[in-house]
């Protein structure tokens, strides 16, 4: 998704964004894989939702009342019921890894040192970055901790898209 827009947008070489693809795939392979939760909520409902499941991370905000939660087993079972008692709809994300949240944090550093060998360059085009919701900066472009980032922060894809209907961009999902 993003790392191909970035080789699109002239940010990373394919030989650059390749790396970091296969070596996140692998960092990903070896960290605790948890759970996800789909919840039909807007993302402040869920924040205050949260707080009540210190256990789990917000990953995604895909649409006004479209986000995700993840974590370890345990703590997903119980958010769904709690939030299935509140009237949620809600419904279990089939993934190999919860990324986007604090269970990937034992792949940070080294991903850090990976992103700290690229060789980035300017956006040639725009870019919308779901790190963000906003278009790609040219310090976020060559600045190695956003493509940790891109692992670690929400999805924020439904800022992202919002942000893309204001003109020509590439806009990517995870």
């Amino acid at each position: 998704g993003e790392y191909a827009a970035a080789v699109v947008a002239g940010v990373l070489e394919e030989s650059d964004a390749c790396t970091l693809v296969a070596e996140r795939s692998r960092l990903l392979s070896e960290v605790t894989a948890g759970r996800m939760l789909s919840l039909a909520w807007p993302e402040q409902r869920v924040q205050e939702f949260l707080a009540g499941h210190p256990a789990l991370d917000l990953v995604a905000i895909n649409g006004p009342t479209a986000c995700v939660v993840a974590g370890p087993d345990e703590a997903i079972a119980a958010a769904q019921r709690d939030a299935q008692s509140a009237g949620a709809q809600t419904d279990i994300v089939r993934v190999d890894v919860a990324a986007h949240s604090r269970l990937v944090d034992a792949a940070l550093p080294e991903l850090r040192r990976v992103a700290g060998g690229l060789h980035p360059h300017l956006p040639q085009t725009r870019v919308v970055t779901t790190v963000t919701g906003k278009d790609l900066t040219a310090v976020e472009a060559r600045d190695p901790e956003h493509w940790v980032r891109h692992l670690r922060a929400p999805v924020r894809f439904a800022d992202a898209l919002a942000t893309a209907v204001d003109g020509p961009s590439i806009v990517q999902q995870v």
